[in-house]
């Protein structure tokens, strides 16, 4: 028991004198630190944002009457220009005749496909044999 004492006082002595020895680097370490090391310490503690009810009033926007007259005229020029392309105009096909182009479209692609049973049982076996076979390294 006397023992265990001993040694439990020891091992905390020796802990302690680690931890003065270790606080002591430390200190070291942050007085040789680099000129951005304190501004950064004070960014991750949050020390030195304002709070809330010291922010102060936003000023009301002050009206740049130049740069408006730019925005008009590029307004413009942008609006010549779409109108000049002949995809801005408006259709003059009625429904009917959307659904008919519709119709002609899907038939021409129906017959651009070929039959549905191009390939038999067997081709698609043996394609499936070739696609799942392991392939010598």
């Amino acid at each position: 028991m006397k023992k265990a004492l001993i040694g439990a006082i020891g091992g905390g002595a020796a802990a302690l004198s680690g931890c003065s020895g270790s606080f002591s680097r430390v200190m070291d370490s942050v007085a040789e630190a680099p000129g951005w090391y304190a501004e950064r310490r004070q960014e991750i503690r949050g020390e030195g944002y304002p709070e809330i009810g010291a922010v102060p009033e936003v000023a009301p926007a002050v009206r740049n009457d130049q740069s408006l007259e730019l925005t008009k005229e590029e307004s413009r020029l942008a609006k010549a220009a779409f109108l000049a392309d002949p995809r801005s105009e408006f259709s003059t096909m009625s429904g009917d005749d959307i659904e008919a182009l519709a119709a002609s479209w899907r038939e021409g692609l129906d017959r651009d496909l070929g039959p549905e049973n191009f390939l038999t049982e067997d081709e698609i076996a043996r394609m499936r044999r070739l696609f799942y076979s392991r392939r010598p390294s």
